[in-house]
C-alpha cells in the first residue's frame, strides 16, 4: 500500500476524488480501483480516512502521465 503524509491531503488545494469519481477520470470501474489499492498491481497514490478513500485529481494525473505510452 502507498501512502501519502495526511498534511498534503489537508493543506492540498487540489480536488479530492472518492472511488467513483477517480475510476470515471481514469476511464475505468471502481471495482478495478478498489482491486488495485489490495493487489497493489498499479500503484495509484491515495488516502483512507477510516473507511473513506480519497484520492487527488494530481496524483491520478501523475499516474495517467507515468502510463503513458508513446
Amino acid at each position: 500500500m502507498q501512502t501519502q503524509p495526511i498534511e498534503k491531503l489537508i493543506k492540498s488545494e487540489q480536488e479530492k476524488l472518492n472511488t467513483d469519481k477517480a475510476a470515471e477520470i481514469l476511464g475505468l470501474k471502481p471495482q478495478t480501483l478498489k482491486v488495485w489499492r489490495c493487489t497493489g498491481k498499479h500503484k495509484i497514490a491515495y488516502y483512507k480516512i477510516g473507511r473513506k478513500v480519497f484520492y487527488l485529481r494530481c496524483d491520478l494525473e501523475t499516474f495517467m502521465e507515468n502510463n503513458r505510452v508513446a
